[in-house]
């Protein structure tokens, strides 16, 4: 049902972006250990391409969400 799918997508946008800040900080972490400072990790995390996937997938997750609130909603006023 498209409920569920609209559940689902809901989920899965969710985790990614509940996730951000771990995902960061796990980066943040590793570039600490090799010496640089906490400034220049995190300014150096939010550049990498992992990050930038991780956000990507996250917006793009959410979109789809979106789209299926958006034809759950659309059948709702149909019936």
């Amino acid at each position: 049902a498209i409920g569920h799918e609209w559940a689902d997508l809901e989920a899965q946008a969710s985790l990614l972006e509940e996730t951000r800040g771990s995902v960061l900080g796990q980066m943040v972490v590793g570039f600490i250990a090799q010496g640089r400072s906490a400034t220049a990790a995190e300014h150096m995390a939010k550049a990498s391409g992992a990050y930038q996937q991780h956000v990507m997938r996250m917006v793009e997750a959410r979109r789809l969400a979106l789209r299926a609130k958006v034809s759950y909603e659309a059948r709702q006023l149909g019936s």
